[in-house]
């Protein structure tokens, strides 16, 4: 009798590269039959970088730069930087075409190729003395989120008002 049966088993790769994976089946009367099969695993692997100016004062901007880079296998689809503004800060201007968003600033960058890097920019004009922290995360379909931080420290600035009048003209000798 020629008979055959299909097995099927869902499996969640844990890492990328090659996989393989090998089957046995065994029966009556000493029978075995013996498959396996490889797999190559790919995924994107995003990478984010941020920095920034450590002193500012107040009133003087201060420029951030984001770099977003896949150094996995496969394309990053989807891709999204966002800057997450401190209380404190203003924003004075976008690269890229960033728009606005609750948080801060966003970037929609679409795919962005296995090696391929991003470099983006955002101008923050301090409003208050202290220290801020500047976050950026970035996320892409099957990619772990990332985030990176640039700190800086905000002083003020300490101005000194010194007024001269002459009330009395014309003095007597």
């Amino acid at each position: 009798i020629d008979q055959s049966r299909e097995f099927r088993i869902d499996t969640r790769p844990q890492r990328k590269g090659t996989l393989s994976a090998t089957a046995t089946a065994a029966a009556a009367g000493n029978l075995r039959a013996k498959a396996s099969t490889r797999t190559t695993v790919t995924a994107p692997a995003l990478s984010l970088t941020k920095s920034g100016p450590a002193v500012r004062y107040v009133g003087r901007p201060a420029q951030y730069t984001i770099r977003v880079t896949n150094n996995g296998n496969a394309p990053a689809e989807n891709t999204i930087v966002r800057d997450i503004v401190p209380a404190g800060m203003d924003i004075l201007e976008r690269s890229d075409k960033g728009e606005a968003s609750s948080s801060g600033a966003e970037w929609r960058l679409g795919t962005l190729d296995p090696g391929a890097s991003n470099r983006l920019s955002i101008r923050l004009m301090p409003r208050d003395p202290g220290t801020f922290t500047n976050k950026a995360r970035a996320s892409a379909v099957c990619a772990d989120d990332v985030e990176a931080s640039a700190k800086t420290r905000v002083a003020g600035v300490a101005a000194i008002l010194l007024e001269v009048s002459d009330e009395t003209d014309p003095l007597e000798v």
